[in-house]
């Protein structure tokens, strides 16, 4: 027969063993919520961080366009720029403001003077002409937009789509590169003619 000692101590080790077990256990749960928060690399890597950024975009002295964006990450010694939350300006050549661009993200090239919107970049002229797509390319050198990519374009009484296009920023030249779909829309009543004097 076992003495009193021996069987509290019997119960502690029982306890001890229950609870090394369900320890264990606990370990073993693939369910259990990291608290590391996955975090983007930019900021750690990049030369400089600006907030609030406004870039004026010049050719020959003309200024083009102003480019902004919620926070710009700068790299390749200040040749680089990463963008969040961008918008352009689009100016005539007598420095008027005629269309502008958004885009969630960016990338600004110094030395190519290219511009790159990634994700839902819209351009909208002054006079209500406007163009959808997930990526684009401005380039200041040459004041063109296209892409290779999918896009919208929407004017009043014209709408059309396709794979790839080049444009001037006004949107008043768009040249559609493959699978161009649309129309035009009529005005109520049809299109009347002049009678010949």
């Amino acid at each position: 027969m076992r003495s009193p000692m021996q069987a509290m101590h019997a119960r502690r080790r029982t306890i001890l063993l229950v609870t090394l077990l369900a320890t264990a256990a606990a370990c073993k749960d693939k369910n259990t919520p990291t608290l590391a928060t996955k975090r983007s690399a930019l900021g750690d890597s990049a030369d400089q961080v600006m907030f609030g950024l406004r870039h004026a975009l010049t050719t020959a002295g003309v200024r083009r366009g102003e480019l902004q964006a919620d926070t710009a990450f700068f790299y390749d010694d200040m040749n680089r720029m990463e963008l969040r939350k961008v918008n352009t300006i689009f100016f005539d050549r007598n420095g008027v403001k005629n269309a502008t661009m958004s885009a969630k993200q960016g990338t600004y090239d110094v030395r190519t003077q290219k511009l790159d919107g990634r994700g839902d970049v819209v351009v909208t002229s002054e006079d209500g002409r406007k163009l959808k797509s997930p990526h684009l390319v401005y380039d200041r050198t040459l004041n063109q937009i296209s892409s290779d990519t999918a896009f919208t374009y929407t004017s009043p009484g014209r709408n059309f789509s396709g794979i790839g296009f080049r444009s001037d920023p006004q949107l008043t030249n768009v040249t559609v590169l493959s699978g161009a779909k649309g129309g035009t829309v009529l005005p109520a009543g049809g299109l009347t003619r002049k009678p010949k004097p």
